[in-house]
């Protein structure tokens, strides 16, 4: 089964590291490391983050059924 891997990348800049303020709590601001560009709540962040890799393994599992389970195993 082909492997996901998810990152917030700066529409900004394209920086890679976004960093949060007070330890990523709820309430803590996810910014990006390099320029400083807000992304808004580490917890809106990271529920989009959740949202989309949800999303990205429901299409695996459809193409695996849609393959009659061939390829589950490699």
């Amino acid at each position: 089964m082909e492997q996901t891997q998810v990152g917030a990348h700066c529409p900004h800049c394209g920086g890679a590291v976004v960093k949060a303020t007070d330890n990523k709590t709820g309430e803590a601001v996810a910014a990006c490391e390099q320029c400083g560009v807000r992304f808004g709540r580490w917890a809106d962040l990271e529920d989009r983050a959740k949202r989309f890799i949800i999303d990205d393994a429901r299409k695996q599992v459809l193409k695996v059924i849609k393959r009659g389970g061939r390829g589950i195993l490699k």
